[in-house]
């Protein structure tokens, strides 16, 4: 199965798994700690692992093949003495392991840390600017640079929001995984004992490759951030994180991934994850979703059947099973009411736009006829722009044709293409003679020449020279053109 078609499959999850707006209208979906009634239950992080087809262990003796094998454990962590010979020995040998929990670290790792990394009860307070709906107890974490894109969206969603969060603190000795998150500045634990010994910044994620080996392993300082009423927040970008660090941690090469999965909650092994999409009862008030609400939904499922086209046939009858879900929540009055009122607009606007385009308006931008042909109308005489036009485009061919026809002028006839080359007598020495020959034959060739070439301006000057020593030469009897 491509990644494509599992964040596809992951996303009509998502839409069957939201809640309708009906029955959150009238309360926030996230109240202050003191007074809040949360879904705290871990639905649609079950979805998702559904959605990856990862295969449930229902026991911690079935962990046969830790290659194979990713282990997710929320709140408690003593069950990790579950594991033979302890949570590092099983991530060295290949395995997967997400720990989030925002108590302190519990049984065989209480004391070293998991690679090194304690985690410090909280909550970690930060300026309402920079937390969730301004919740000092909510407050959202950045990626660091050495994160493997799991926190950053590119600025197009939302960042991850907590609840109630630690924080992550080092071992003395110090520790083996990369810090990946980090609370805004000037945050603070409540209590104020403790802060993360690389700097002032609180952080609250660490993970990465172990020892450059096929093993995975992920912390964060709250479980919180899985729960149903985190993941469902459109202002927070949880569950798009979960599906990043669920298909990160299940990755072992190009080829391969992990598929089995061990999900433990406070303790519990919880294994069902063929959890039915959910339909509105009966008697629900009719409360429609609004276009931002589901604009995001579909344009994601269509941009990830854009990269995939040979999905459709996989994806679009659980979309629409999805859709169905959604679309009764939509009161059908509205509906026909938003129709109708669109329409009307709609014709009212095209017929405006008809009005306005046909009706006759004089183009003030077109000049008249009579200014454009007077523009064509000829200045001056035609031999001085004939002039002007061989200036402007350097061709001398013309003129220099016509200079040495008036060496010629004595030949018979009114067409020198018709006449016989003329016969040349030179006196003086041989030298003379010769260039007295070779000149003529060069100017008869360009007098009778009929395919105009390129001549500049400096050549037509050589040619005019040349012409006049040939005609002082005849006028002083030293040369003489005869016809036959």
């Amino acid at each position: 199965m491509t990644s494509a078609r599992h964040l596809a499959i992951l996303f009509v999850f998502f839409i069957a798994a939201l809640p309708l707006r009906a029955q959150q209208a009238n309360s926030p979906a996230v109240a202050p700690p003191a007074a809040r009634s949360v879904d705290a239950g871990s639905q649609i992080l079950r979805l998702i692992l559904n959605g990856l087809r990862l295969e449930p262990i229902k026991n911690w003796e079935d962990i046969r093949q830790p290659e194979r094998t990713l282990i997710i454990v929320l709140g408690d962590t003593s069950v990790l003495d579950r594991l033979p010979n302890g949570p590092e020995t099983f991530v060295r040998r290949g395995g997967a392991l997400l720990v989030a929990t925002d108590q302190r670290l519990r049984g065989q790792v209480a004391n070293n840390g998991l690679f090194g990394i304690h985690v410090v009860p909280g909550p970690v307070l930060a300026p309402p600017e920079e937390c969730f709906r301004r919740i000092p107890e909510c407050p959202y974490v950045s990626a660091t640079k050495e994160q493997p894109a799991l926190f950053d969206f590119d600025g197009s969603r939302p960042h991850v929001a907590t609840n109630v969060s630690g924080c992550l603190a080092a071992s003395r000795g110090g520790y083996d995984l990369a810090l990946l998150a980090q609370f805004p500045p000037f945050s603070r634990v409540s209590n104020d004992r403790l802060r993360l010994a690389t700097g002032l910044r609180l952080f609250f994620a660490a993970g990465g490759d172990v020892d450059g080996g096929p093993g995975k392993c992920l912390i964060l300082a709250d479980h919180s951030v899985f729960i149903n009423d985190m993941l469902r927040q459109r202002d927070a970008g949880n569950f798009y994180f979960t599906i990043n660090a669920v298909r990160w941690l299940l990755e072992k090469d190009r080829r391969q991934r992990r598929d089995r999965v061990l999900l433990v909650e406070n303790g519990t092994i919880n294994s069902d994850f063929d959890i039915p999409l959910p339909r509105r009862a009966a008697d629900a008030p009719q409360v429609p979703l609004t276009p931002e609400e589901m604009e995001p939904i579909i344009d994601e499922f269509l941009s990830e059947l854009v990269r995939e086209p040979r999905l459709a046939n996989d994806l679009v009858p659980l979309f629409n099973e999805a859709l169905d879900v959604v679309q009764k929540s939509i009161d059908p009055d509205d509906v026909l009411v938003a129709a109708a009122t669109l329409l009307t607009f709609g014709l009212l606007l095209y017929g405006l736009l008809r009005a306005m385009k046909g009706r006759y308006r004089l183009a003030l931008h077109v000049p008249f006829f009579s200014r454009l042909v007077s523009r064509q109308a000829p200045v001056g005489p035609a031999a001085e722009r004939r002039q002007v036009a061989m200036q402007r485009e350097g061709q001398y061919w013309e003129a220099a044709q016509t200079v040495a026809c008036r060496l010629f002028a004595t030949a018979p006839g009114d067409d020198l293409a018709d006449v016989e080359p003329p016969h040349v007598e030179a006196d003086g020495s041989w030298w003379r003679r010769r260039r007295l020959r070779r000149g003529v034959a060069r100017l008869w060739r360009l007098a009778t020449d009929d395919e105009p070439h390129r001549l500049s301006q400096r050549a037509f000057r050589r040619i005019m020279e040349q012409v006049r020593a040939l005609e002082g030469a005849r006028a002083a009897g030293n040369l003489r053109i005869t016809w036959a």
